[in-house]
């Protein structure tokens, strides 16, 4: 166990980097006042207040929570029922494990053959760099 242990290792620094130290800096940030006062330190509420007081800001919040909602009870309403006939299917698991993920695919192959296009003897890139 502690040899996988080591082998987390870099992902725990790649976690801190990329989402421990981003979001709490942002968490500085709402508690800061404007301009260059963050690296002062001058703590607040105001940033706050403002975002219940601003109507726009209101109506932002209020369409990103009904999408949040719509978008869970669809991923709901066709998560579960899929995953329940998987579990049920026995032995076709697989086949229907495939047809779920297949279009997830279609992206990666689509710029596979894009980028084929690009860099082949006759492609794009060489041809402008051959001018």
């Amino acid at each position: 166990m502690k040899r996988f242990r080591s082998m987390a290792y870099p992902y725990v620094f790649w976690i801190a980097i990329f989402i421990v130290i981003p979001m709490l800096l942002i968490i500085a940030y709402a508690f800061t006042v404007e301009g260059t006062a963050f690296f002062q330190g001058q703590f607040t509420l105001d940033n706050f207040a403002r975002f219940f007081r601003d109507a726009v800001f209101m109506q932002v919040l209020l369409r990103s929570m009904r999408i949040a909602i719509l978008t869970t009870l669809v991923c709901l309403l066709l998560g579960y029922p899929s995953a329940y006939a998987i579990a049920r299917a026995g032995v076709k698991s697989t086949t229907l494990i495939l047809v779920i993920t297949l279009p997830t695919w279609i992206n990666m192959l689509v710029r596979t053959y894009a980028w084929v296009g690009i860099l082949q003897d006759n492609g794009i890139l060489n041809s402008l760099l051959s001018l």
